[in-house]
């Protein structure tokens, strides 16, 4: 049998997976359905009028850090605050050496 110390540590892990979830998906949709206000009801340029294939390419890599990458955690930061080193996630962390790794 397992003991309730047992069963709450998958529950707390479920939670934390579940709000991590809706957080992003929040997020996400959030970006798209901005998008689409400003490009179809709106028509702000340029979204209006640019190609699919470049607002693909504007918007990709914003929707998969929301989506994919890790979000800091806790408090949100004063804008535009960059994380130093110690408190990038471990994907940022990487993405900041590998891009100092190119610069030389």
């Amino acid at each position: 049998m397992y003991s309730s110390h047992r069963l709450e540590r998958p529950d707390a892990a479920r939670r934390e997976f579940a709000e991590r979830g809706f957080r992003e998906a929040k997020l996400g949709g959030s970006q798209l359905i901005g998008v689409t206000l400003m490009r179809y009801v709106l028509k702000m340029e340029p979204l209006a009028s640019v190609d699919v294939d470049t607002l693909v390419a504007w918007l990709g890599p914003t929707l998969q850090r929301y989506l994919v990458d890790d979000l800091p955690r806790g408090e949100n930061p004063a804008p535009g605050h960059v994380p130093s080193p110690d408190e990038a996630t471990p994907k940022q962390a990487s993405r900041r050496r590998h891009a100092e790794g190119s610069r030389t």
